[in-house]
This record gives C-alpha cells, structure tokens and sequence, in this order.
C-alpha cells in the first residue's frame, strides 16, 4: 500500500521568528541576571512595552542585515511584526477553506492568540 500526500506548499518568513532581545541575544537569563538584576530582566521579558538593550554591533551575519528591527523587540514590537505578516499573507487563506499550518517560536503564537 502507498501513501499519497499532495504538496504542501510552505512559506517561511523572519516575520514570524522568535522576538529579538538585542543585545541580550543568545545570553544566558541567570548571567544576564547577574548583571542587570532578576526585577530588570523580567522587565524585559514581561513587560509589553519596555526593549532590552540595542545591539552595539551586528556582526557579519548577512541574514540579520535584512530584518529592520534587529535592536531589542518589546513585546508591542513583536506583535506588530507578526500581526501585519498575519493579516497580509496567512489572513486572505482563511475564507479559502485550506488548512494553514502556522510554525513559529513562543512569543510569537502568544502574537497570534492574542
């Protein structure tokens, strides 16, 4: 017996990636904390409004040059990164009837299921 799956088309966009923490990128939270204090980080984490620092430099990373926001997203910021992407592109699907299998990072689902 075989298996037909029909394509599936996939659309990937950075739209949809993870919230950028600026400089905070990529660090450890309990280091971070060290430095900045517990209350401030979570500041950052928690707070919808307030960014984490910018980033000094960013590097040679040629994919980080086409993302406009690259200095520490609030989570406002996220939202309005991934709320346009879903209204522009996922949005017009929905009356269609297809399926639409959404792939993203944590805080930004929380986006969408606000």
């Amino acid at each position: 017996m075989s298996l037909v799956i029909p394509q599936i088309e996939m659309v990937g966009s950075w739209r949809l990636n993870e919230r950028h923490y600026g400089a905070l990128q990529g660090k450890n939270k309990k280091d971070t904390e060290s430095i900045y204090g517990a209350d401030q980080v979570k500041r950052w984490r928690r707070s919808y409004l307030e960014s984490p620092p910018k980033l000094t430099s960013i590097g040679s990373d040629d994919r980080i040059q086409q993302v406009p926001t690259i200095n520490g997203e609030s989570l406002k910021d996220t939202y309005l990164r991934v709320i346009k992407y879903y209204n522009e592109i996922i949005d017009p699907f929905v009356p269609s009837g297809k399926n639409v299998l959404i792939v993203a990072h944590g805080n930004s689902l929380r986006v969408l299921l606000k």
